[in-house]
């Protein structure tokens, strides 16, 4: 068969290959799953980890301007009820683009070119945030963030590609590395505004080369700079994965024929994973998204511009200690770090998290910071460990229903990730309409005494600390703010959490084996790794 037709092949094809490696793997060889030829051996490692580096640097930049976004957007007076779709745009960009990017590599079968182009679109993005300062308008930041969405919709074939490389049984080290490495640049992200406290804070008269490089832009034009570098490294690093580099790979066992009822089981599975996905994205966001407005608004600890980091450091502290502890119980403790059984327990890590947010006595009632601390290392914890588990229980159904998905598996993954994308452009919307940073009566911008505008175009407040609720371009005036609606709103999202995370067990319970079942042959009756054997087929080397 020719190389061209040979290219057309459905992509889960075991490419035969010597029995007898050229060299004895070493333990990240196997990792890797490399071929036996040293040459492409070599390529693959360097295009996964081009692939992860690359995941990484575009994760930095969705959470980076974290710290400052919204207070940015109070700068440029930007209207409340408009920042949660402000803040979302990223996402609803990602949420059109992603099945585009997937159609994409089913359709071609490779991954460099749209992965080159993603890149190119974050880039320019967050180039456009660096101006919002300077042209003042809040509409700015929203195609900033539009465009740098739609770039970062290609992280969703990044599954794809995984997948397809990669053995059953390797599976979750290989796609937990990819996803929890992004998970955790989500969580840490927001901490990069904290090096650039010093920086000048901007005001009306401020030149234009402080409106263009201040505290609330360098996160933007930094990550732009980074995505920029790590394009041509990915150029350098990536090779697209053909029949005769033999990086695609895949699962020997049965052949199944398709049927109808074995298609529907699995389109039934596969829409009701990704929503409920997406229902714990939505969730999980609104709370990320709006952990500046209740740190300020309800806790009422943030004081000046240099306290801003306190709103996330606890939750970048657990997602960086839940990857630790994962990939070290990967290696140590496989039967427990099966991503099924994570499954059952991090989602009502997310509850916890939840319900620890909640101010259980009112809204004027101020809760003490640790609850805070608490519940969003909780939360930074257990979603950096339920999506990346998410996602690798879906793509080993995938594998498992090869002959269901056949050559769309990018298409699959990408609708995971459209969906993913689609919550985390809901959850902010959703809680940016609802809530706010206001005085009790729902009041925003409130100065007893008068603001005073003075020449330099700086805002101030003179009236008693506990009566005034602004943010100006250098000052925090919270001592008389709450965040509007917290206790409805935050109590109907941790119960909405809990629902969906039964839900989501009941489904991964009844769906919880790997193994296609022959006609007639009964389920496994609960979900456990019954069998070394099973226990083995999921662990991960050492």
């Amino acid at each position: 068969m020719p190389p061209a037709a040979q290219g057309q092949q459905p992509i889960l094809r075991l490419l035969a290959r010597p029995t007898t490696p050229a060299h004895a793997p070493t333990p990240e060889e196997s990792l890797l799953d490399l071929p036996a030829d040293p040459e492409h051996a070599r390529t693959k490692k360097w295009s996964y980890w081009a692939l992860v580096i690359v995941g990484f640097a575009l994760a930095v930049d969705y959470s980076s301007t974290l710290m400052s976004i919204q207070p940015l957007y109070y700068l440029v007076n930007g209207r409340q009820s408009l920042y949660g779709l402000t803040f979302g745009s990223y996402d609803l960009a990602s949420l059109i683009f992603a099945p585009v990017f997937g159609w994409w590599v089913d359709r071609t079968n490779r991954f460099k070119g749209a992965t080159l182009l993603g890149v190119a679109l974050n880039a320019v993005g967050n180039y456009i945030y660096g101006f919002t300062v300077l042209a003042g308008e809040w509409w700015l930041m929203l195609l900033a963030r539009l465009v740098a969405g739609a770039g970062a919709a290609v992280l969703g074939i990044g599954g794809s590609y995984i997948t397809r490389t990669s053995t059953l049984r390797k599976r979750q080290a290989k796609l937990g590395r990819y996803r929890i490495t992004q998970n955790v640049a989500r969580s840490v992200g927001p901490l990069i505004g904290f090096m650039f406290l010093g920086l000048p804070s901007p005001t009306f008269s401020s030149s234009d080369a402080i409106k263009v490089f201040n505290w609330y832009t360098i996160p933007g034009w930094l990550a732009g700079f980074i995505v920029t570098a790590l394009c041509f490294f990915y150029i350098w690093g990536f090779t697209d994965p053909t029949a005769e580099n033999e990086h695609f790979v895949q699962e020997e066992g049965v052949p199944f024929m398709t049927d109808a009822a074995r298609r529907r089981n699995f389109q039934v599975f596969f829409g009701v994973w990704i929503t409920l996905c997406g229902l714990v994205s939505m969730l999980t966001m609104a709370q990320y998204s709006n952990l500046f407005g209740l740190f300020a608004g309800q806790y009422r600890q943030i004081f000046q511009q240099s306290d801003v980091w306190r709103a996330f450091i606890a939750a970048g502290g657990g997602s960086i200690g839940a990857a630790i502890v994962y990939r070290r119980g990967m290696r140590r403790l496989p039967q427990l770090f099966n991503e099924r059984t994570l499954l059952l327990v991090t989602g009502w890590g997310l509850v916890v998290g939840f319900l620890l947010l909640i101010p259980y006595k009112g809204s004027d009632w101020v809760p003490p910071p640790a609850l805070f601390y608490v519940g969003t290392a909780f939360l930074g914890a257990s979603y950096t460990l339920s999506m990346t588990c998410m996602e690798t229980f879906l793509s080993k159904k995938v594998t498992q229903f090869a002959d269901v998905v056949g050559n769309n598996i990018g298409k699959y993954l990408s609708l995971f990730y459209m969906a993913i994308s689609a919550g985390r452009f809901a959850g902010p919307l959703i809680v940016g309409s609802l809530t706010r940073i206001s005085t009790p009566n729902g009041d925003t911008f409130v100065c007893t005494t008068g603001w005073i505008y003075e020449p330099t175009g700086d805002v101030l407040c003179t009236g008693p600390a506990d009566q005034q609720c602004g943010v100006t371009a250098s000052d925090y005036y919270l001592g008389g703010c709450v965040l509007y609606r917290a206790l409805p709103v935050y109590a109907a999202m941790a119960g909405m959490q809990g629902v969906v995370i039964i839900v989501m067990q009941l489904v991964l319970w009844r769906n919880w084996s790997y193994k296609n079942r022959l006609a007639g042959e009964k389920p496994l009756p609960s979900p456990a790794l019954k069998t070394t054997a099973e226990a083995q087929e999921h662990a991960v080397p050492t």
